[in-house]
């Protein structure tokens, strides 16, 4: 993540460096424009050896994120995708009009929602979901679903704890 926001590369090894990855994380800006693929190359790019990769997104980045998780493991990582989901995403009432706005583009779109638009979108969305969580188990990519409201320090500590990250080694 750190090398999606145009930040240097870091390496975190070791169990003790995850106090200062996730302070790492924490000064991560949460808005603007990413390119996962871009992200991905200057990771690989410095990084000297095989190890766990989390990447941590929504997954919306249309030109590179199955592409990247793929790249990530033809270089012989072991990938873990934690894909963070907002259910607000989906949550309108038929009737309203909206005006939204792309969090990293700053695009809008004005949306009337109808009882068709919202089932399609819902659909669509968990459709996405699911296809990414197969794509993953296909290609032995772990795949974790978090809440956008919970916190990322949370998320890992748990995943640690029931040895996810760790079956990854």
């Amino acid at each position: 993540l750190p090398a999606l926001a145009g930040q240097p590369w870091r390496e975190h090894t070791g169990r003790g460096r995850a106090a200062a990855l996730l302070a790492e994380l924490a000064e991560v800006p949460d808005a603007g424009r990413t390119d996962l693929r871009a992200g991905v190359a200057r990771a690989l790019a410095a990084t000297r050896r095989r190890g766990l990769a989390v990447v941590v997104s929504d997954f919306y980045d249309p030109a590179g994120a199955v592409e990247s998780l793929a790249r990530l493991k033809a270089h012989g990582q072991e990938v873990l995708a934690l894909h963070v989901v907002d259910d607000a995403d989906v949550e309108f009432a038929p009737g309203e009009s909206l005006r939204c706005v792309d969090a990293e583009t700053g695009e809008e779109v004005r949306v009337d929602v109808t009882r068709e638009f919202l089932d399609r979108l819902v659909r669509g969305w968990h459709r996405r979901a699911e296809s990414l969580e197969r794509w993953c188990a296909a290609r032995q990519v772990l795949y974790q679903r978090s809440d956008v409201d919970r916190p990322l320090f949370d998320e890992v500590r748990d995943m640690l704890r029931r040895g996810v990250a760790l079956a990854a080694r």
